[in-house]
């Protein structure tokens, strides 16, 4: 199994969560043996997201800023397992760390699609098949086969409103 430890210490490899994370990995590698890759975020330049959602429209599924999180992408799309290892500061995740899980954004689609599983009301659908590559299936395999014949596709052709979407078109 792919297993990615994403380090959100500051403290890196000198941190109480780390020696936590190793044991962890010892336990679970006791009877098998993992491939384990480590990001240590502080470690890293990862910028803050910008809000500008080049990742949804101009180029999809990639940022514009150019720095370690390319890596950090590359990274979830490879691991099987991924755990996040980090001390609670003031209620929440080190600053680092919530720069990274911000700007995870080119990972899902743009649009939501209704939840039928009774928890929240809607999701945005990975842009990867994450779930099908550890069992080389497609997700909807996994889920019991196809159920549509059709689906619905959405695209931005520019504008916010719907004259101006028109108008694009």
């Amino acid at each position: 199994m792919n297993i990615l430890v994403i380090n959100g210490s500051p403290k890196g490899k000198r941190s109480n969560t780390v020696k936590l994370t190793e044991a962890f990995l010892a336990g679970l590698n006791h009877n098998s043996d993992n491939e384990v890759r480590r990001l240590d975020v502080c470690q890293m330049n990862i910028g803050s997201c910008k809000g500008c959602f080049s990742c949804w429209k101009a180029t999809p599924g990639s940022c514009v800023i150019k720095d370690d999180m390319a890596e950090v992408l590359e990274s979830i799309i490879w691991a099987d397992t991924i755990i996040y290892s980090f001390p609670l500061y003031y209620f929440s995740v080190p600053g680092s760390l919530k720069n990274l899980i911000d700007r995870q954004l080119p990972m899902v689609l743009p649009f939501m699609e209704e939840r039928t599983d009774g928890v929240g009301s809607g999701s945005h659908n990975y842009r990867y098949d994450i779930k099908g590559k550890r069992f080389e299936a497609p997700v909807y395999e996994l889920m019991g086969g196809a159920c549509r014949d059709n689906i619905k596709v959405y695209s931005w052709i520019g504008g916010d409103r719907p004259s101006d979407t028109g108008a694009a078109a």
